[in-house]
Formats: structure tokens, C-alpha cells, sequence
């Protein structure tokens, strides 16, 4: 070390911080699963998505929509907003079934078409988890330019 403070470095150093040791290790340990090894090696992508989607999904898909645009409106406006507009917390009721029935819309929904596009993403986002968390390894830290 030099009186100015600085550090000069003549080689490249390898400098590992203690987070990133960890994360690395993590990566390590989360890449000996059987999943998580077959999502790399088959490099794991969205591809799937590109395809046109069949008539199932679509119904799927419209369920789901259909279910959200069900769901949040009746709960909110009509059900709290008028309770208490008219003072009368039993209309509160009324979002209930109607919440029930969204939720049930739902769920078919996503048994169309959810569990497709789900394991497509959820194998992709593994990958690359996986390698990012092992990206932390080893980083070169290269020197500073003198002035």
C-alpha cells in the first residue's frame, strides 16, 4: 500500500465479497437438484410462448380475464363503497358470492391453460436464477488507471 491510500495493484486480483461467496454457494448447492440441472443443460427458454395458442388456452385465458374483471370491481365498489354509502354494512355481503364465483372462474381458468405456461416459466426463471447466483463465483477486479 502506497502513503496516498491507494492500492496498486501489479496483476489482476480475484476479490470475493462475503455476500457474494455465499450466493455462489447457494447456486452451487441449488445446481445439484435433478430440476434445476436438466433447466440448464436443455438451456431453458420462452420459446413455447411464440407458438399460436390453442383453443384451450384461449378459453383459459378468457376465463381468467373474465375473472379479474369480475372480481376487484364487485368487491371494492359495490360492496364496500355502497355498505357504506348507505350506511348499511350487510350489503357488504353481496361481494361474497359473487367473490366466490370469480375465484371459481379462476381456477378453471388457470387448469386450461395455467399449468402449461406455468412450468415453461417457472423452468426458464430457474435457469436462470441458478446461473446468475453461480455468476458470482470469482470477479476480477482490474486496476486503476494512475494519474
Amino acid at each position: 500500500m502506497e502513503r496516498s491510500g491507494r492500492i496498486r495493484y501489479s496483476v489482476f486480483r480475484q476479490e470475493r465479497l462475503p455476500l457474494d461467496e455465499v450466493l455462489y454457494k447457494i447456486g452451487l448447492r441449488l445446481a445439484r437438484i435433478k430440476y434445476v440441472r436438466h433447466a440448464i443443460d436443455d438451456r431453458a427458454g420462452l420459446s413455447e410462448f411464440r407458438k399460436p395458442p390453442t383453443l384451450r388456452i384461449l378459453i383459459g385465458m378468457l376465463l381468467i380475464a373474465g375473472s379479474l374483471a369480475m372480481c376487484w370491481p364487485v368487491i371494492v365498489a359495490l360492496a364496500g363503497g355502497v355498505a357504506i354509502y348507505f350506511h348499511k354494512p350487510l350489503l357488504a355481503l353481496i361481494g361474497g358470492p359473487l367473490y366466490v364465483l370469480s375465484h371459481l372462474c379462476f381456477i378453471a381458468g388457470m387448469t386450461l391453460c395455467g399449468e402449461k405456461y406455468s412450468r415453461i416459466f417457472v423452468r426458464w426463471a430457474t435457469r436462470c436464477g441458478v446461473e446468475k447466483l453461480l455468476s458470482f463465483g470469482v470477479k476480477d477486479q482490474r486496476p486503476e488507471a494512475e494519474p
